[in-house]
């Protein structure tokens, strides 16, 4: 499963072979910490991804794998089932957002937005529909 690390001014999603083999990735996807604009938790990661597979596998419900194309631009995903996602919107940068599947969200959540220096509200959010209430 991939993970989120944290390398100087960097954030670095990490992928192991087969991940990189299926989204069509060469390397690990790197981004500047300062290009994050915002990191939240969805309730379910399969509610936030947008668009449609670019590169890639997908598999509604099981599997989302590499580059999605939207009517904003690129995304890129690397959700397993329906477990624990979390979203890394940033600006600037080839994709817009981030959504990746991690064991345990909202420590990754805050990780990535304390070394963003950026806030970071660990409550699941319904993505593009806004906070659950």
């Amino acid at each position: 499963m991939a993970e989120l690390l944290i390398d100087g001014p960097d954030l670095v999603l990490s992928m192991g072979l087969g991940e990189r083999l299926c989204s069509f990735r060469v390397r690990d996807l790197r981004v500047p910490l300062s290009s994050v604009r915002r990191v939240r938790v969805p309730l379910s990661p399969w509610i936030v991804l947008r668009g449609w597979r670019s590169a890639g596998i997908a598999v509604p419900g099981w599997v989302a794998l590499g580059t999605r194309r939207h009517g904003s631009g690129w995304d890129f995903s690397l959700v397993h089932g329906s477990g624990p996602a979390v979203v890394i919107e940033l600006n600037g940068q080839r994709f817009g957002e981030i959504v990746v599947s991690v064991p345990d969200a909202e420590a990754a959540g805050a990780l990535v937005a304390t070394a963003a220096g950026i806030a970071f509200d660990p409550t699941p959010d319904r993505g593009p529909l806004g906070p659950p209430g």
